[in-house]
C-alpha cells in the first residue's frame, strides 16, 4: 500500500517556524505557481517512513502577485541577560528535564535564547521567569525554536510581553 496518500493530507496541516502555512514539494510542483519558498526545515509527519522536505510558503506569484507579510521583528539586546529555565515539550505535555538558560534579546513577538542545549527546530519549549533585578516581572513563555537560538512565542503571560514590548525602543 502506498504510503504518499496519508503523507500528502499530513504535510498542509504543518506548521512552519514562521505560523504560515506549509507545503510539500509535490504541492508546490502541481500548482505549478511560483511561490515565494522561505525556511525549509525537514519534517517528519506521523506516518511517513523518512523525512520531508517543507517550504514555508511565503508568496505566490504571476498571475496573483500576492505575498504574506515577514513576521519576524528585530531584536533587541537586554543590558543584562535574563536568566530562565525552560523544559522542552514532547508531544503536547511539558517535559520533565529543566534545563537553565538566558534571554539574551527579545522583541514583543521573539526572543534569543543561550543554552548549552542543542535546540530541535521546530520543538516547542516552555520558558519559566522568575523577577529578577532587571524589573521583569515573573512569568511563562511558550514558544516554537525557529533556529538554533531564536524562539518566536506562541503565548506568553501580559505582564511579561508588555515588559519586553517596552525594551523596545
Amino acid at each position: 500500500m502506498d504510503e504518499q496518500p496519508e503523507v500528502d493530507q499530513r504535510v498542509p496541516g504543518q506548521q512552519v517556524p514562521g505560523g504560515h502555512a506549509g507545503a510539500g514539494q509535490q504541492a508546490v510542483e502541481h500548482r505549478g505557481e511560483r511561490p515565494r519558498r522561505e525556511r525549509s526545515p525537514p519534517v517528519e509527519p506521523k506516518g511517513a517512513a523518512r523525512s520531508l522536505q517543507l517550504f514555508e510558503v511565503g508568496g505566490i506569484g504571476e498571475p496573483f502577485t500576492l505575498s504574506l507579510p515577514q513576521r519576524s521583528a528585530p531584536l533587541r539586546p537586554l543590558a543584562e541577560p535574563l536568566a530562565v529555565q525552560f523544559t522542552v515539550l514532547e508531544e503536547k505535555f511539558v517535559g520533565r528535564t529543566v534545563y537553565d538558560g538566558h534571554l539574551i534579546e527579545v522583541s514583543d513577538a521573539e526572543a534569543r535564547l543561550r543554552s548549552p542545549l542543542a535546540l530541535a527546530i521546530l520543538s516547542n519549549l516552555k520558558i519559566t521567569v522568575a523577577a529578577s533585578a532587571l524589573g521583569n516581572p515573573a512569568g511563562e513563555i511558550y514558544g516554537k525554536v525557529l533556529d538554533a537560538t531564536r524562539i518566536r512565542f506562541t503565548s506568553a503571560t501580559p505582564e511579561l510581553r508588555a515588559w519586553m514590548s517596552a525594551r523596545i525602543p
